[in-house]
């Protein structure tokens, strides 16, 4: 029975192997928009200095299930603009984290 049990337990050990315990985080270093669930984490500062593509807003998280990560890094505008600036805009509002992340000089951190 002893034998028995521990080629069991050996089996399972090894399925396990085989079995990837969490999918991959997605490194971010630029503005963007997030538009698939996952997690993400930023890998240096970001610098926001001017309008890209129109938008006023850094990071637009569009998707739910969303863990982002700053792993002590921020997001940051550097300049003065004549309209409100955001730094993140979160258009989904169902199980979005955000952690270890430092925001400023924008109007609105995290809308």
């Amino acid at each position: 029975m002893l034998k028995k049990s521990f080629i069991l337990l050996v089996f399972l050990l090894s399925i396990l192997l085989f079995i990837p315990l969490s999918f991959a985080a997605t490194p971010i270093s630029t503005c963007q928009t997030i538009d698939t669930p996952g997690e993400y984490y930023l890998t240096r500062d970001i610098i926001f200095s001017e309008l890209s593509g129109g938008s006023p807003v850094c990071l637009h998280i569009t998707s739910a299930n969303v863990y982002l990560d700053g792993r002590g890094y921020g997001i940051n505008m550097s300049a003065t603009n004549s309209y409100p600036t955001e730094a993140i805009y979160i258009a989904s509002d169902r199980n979005i984290t955000i952690a270890n992340l430092n925001i400023s000089n924008f109007d609105y951190g995290i809308i």
